[in-house]
Order: structure tokens, then sequence, then C-alpha cells
């Protein structure tokens, strides 16, 4: 999306930065209470709080995987001073990639949702 308004340097608007800084932080802050209160209503009383944690620990494993992504894109500038207009192509297509992936996911949840609804009972 920011790849098309690229200048000659390779550089996008800072506002694309920021949009989507804010736009993730709001879903952060709208995800966070929700899972947390579905745990709560969801676990047996006797391990909510073990639940609690395993949420906050898959939060851990998702951000490991999120530095071995980042490593994987990572562009090596050893000796060399890599322009905007070099790394852009690269950080489009990995973005791209990366968003591909987040939409298959989101549609496979989207699939799984009714049976997921049926073995969460009463809870709403």
């Amino acid at each position: 999306l920011s790849g098309g308004s690229a200048d000659e340097n390779g550089m996008v608007p800072f506002a694309y930065l920021f949009i989507m800084y804010v736009v993730i932080s709001i879903g952060e802050l709208f995800m966070s209470p929700v899972g947390l209160s579905k745990i709560t209503d969801l676990s047996p009383q006797r391990i909510v709080a073990f639940m609690m944690g395993i949420w906050f620990l898959s939060s851990a494993y998702a951000f490991q995987i999120v530095g071995f992504i980042s490593k994987q894109l990572a562009v090596e500038s050893t000796d060399v001073n890599v322009g905007g207009l070099q790394t852009l192509a690269i950080y489009t297509d990995g973005f791209g990639l990366i968003a591909k992936y987040a939409l298959g996911a989101g549609l496979v949840v989207l699939i799984f949702s009714p049976l997921m609804k049926k073995l969460m009972g009463n809870v709403h």
C-alpha cells in the first residue's frame, strides 16, 4: 500500500508508519481484555490463573515468531550503504506475504468459528 507512494529515493511518507502503529495499538487494546475475559469465562475456576499465564506465554511466543520473521526480512548492509529504493521492493514483498498469511489465518478462524461457538456453550 505504501510502496506506491514512495518518492524517488524509496522513502514513504511517515503518515503510513504512524497510522499503522495507531491501528495496531488500538487492535491490541481491544484484543487483550476480550481474550482475558473469555479465558476467565471458559476456564474451570481452579485453573483460571494458569490459563491467563498461558495467554501471556502465547504472546511471548508470538513475539519470538515476529523476531524470527523480522530477521528473515532484514537487509544485509555490511560495507555498502543500501538505499531506500533498493530495500523498498524487498520490504514490500515481505510485508505483502505476511498480509497474505494473516488473511489466510483469518479465513481459517472464520471457517472454524461455528465449531468454536458450539464448543463454548452458553458463554457469549
